[in-house]
């Protein structure tokens, strides 16, 4: 009975060693091929003092992205956000006071992202900013140009977390009383491609010759 208690220990012991240490079970890696993630996320207008509020949306939101990198530092990503139930302020005229409407939200986004964990020489750590512009379909079709802020919390090679905030301002009259902040947090999964060993002796030995052979054939003789 004792074998198994002490591995049970041993096994807890060394989990929770390696949870409360990541950055030492973290390679130096120069780079991954691609990252996803998937985050709960809530919204609101941030410039007009009658109705900010960076938190105004509730319900189920959520935010998937595709990021694909580039070179160091720099990768590429595109990003869906479904927001079942966000606020959109509406004035009234008579009493000149806002109300908001509840909506249906979708954003379609494409981003330049610039990571600096390698400046900083963390493993663990990885703050970057973000780039671009979206398609917001809401009440109508509009283009939206974004900038944002993250930070990638790795707890290994392959797994972490994320939390991100990014300012969208619409293509309209209203450019700044519309402009609203989208913040997320969720996790992140990056990995690389399956590397191929180059096998010089593999490729002689099936490698297909092109050209013909000759058949020697000795004079005087019959074939």
């Amino acid at each position: 009975m004792k074998g198994p208690i002490l591995f049970f220990c041993s096994a807890l012991m060394l989990n929770f060693s390696i949870l409360a240490q990541p950055e030492k079970n973290l390679t130096n890696k120069d780079k991954y091929d691609y990252m996803f993630g998937a985050s709960w996320l809530t919204s609101g207008y941030v410039f007009n003092k009658n109705y900010a509020n960076p938190f105004q949306n509730s319900g189920a939101s959520g935010r998937i992205f595709f990021d694909a990198h580039l070179y160091e530092p720099w990768s590429i990503e595109g990003a869906l956000v479904i927001e079942p139930s966000a606020c959109y302020p509406i004035k009234d005229s008579d009493t000149s006071s806002y109300r908001f409407d509840t909506i249906m939200r979708f954003n379609l986004d494409v981003s330049s992202r610039y990571s600096f964990g390698k400046s900083i020489g963390s493993a663990l750590i990885d703050p970057y900013v973000l780039m671009g512009g979206g398609i917001n379909v809401h009440k109508s079709i509009g283009l939206t140009a974004n900038a944002g802020i993250g930070i990638n919390l790795w707890l290994s090679n392959n797994f972490g977390f994320q939390i991100q905030s990014m300012l969208k301002i619409p293509a309209s009259q209203n450019i700044f009383k519309l402009a609203y902040l989208q913040t997320n947090i969720g996790a992140v999964v990056r990995f690389s491609k399956p590397e191929i060993p180059a096998d010089e002796f593999a490729k002689r030995r099936y490698k297909i010759s092109k050209t013909r052979k000759r058949i020697k054939i000795r004079k005087g003789k019959e074939s």
